[in-house]
């Protein structure tokens, strides 16, 4: 699963982006800021027997491995892209 994002730089540091996450890090350089987008990402895994109720209650969110497990489910072999878009 893909994440649209950006990575910038700002100053003296790279900014690494991803709006629909709400998630931003910053490095020295650019691989060390998108290296800390990884490991946030890394993170965000579910690890709960009742998450699936959770879910489906809507007072939880799966994690990128759960989503990207639920997704391979109903469409098997496609590749998933996130857009972040505001609707005005």
């Amino acid at each position: 699963m893909r994440f649209c994002g950006k990575v910038y730089k700002d100053g003296k540091f790279w900014l690494a982006e991803v709006p629909i996450l709400d998630a931003m890090t910053q490095g020295h350089t650019r691989k060390e800021a998108l290296a800390m987008i990884e490991d946030l990402l890394e993170s965000l895994g579910a690890r709960s027997r009742n998450a699936y109720a959770r879910y489906e209650q809507g007072t939880s969110m799966p994690g990128l491995d759960k989503l990207t497990e639920l997704y391979q489910a109903v469409a098997p072999g496609k590749e998933i892209v996130i857009y972040h878009r505001v609707i005005a």
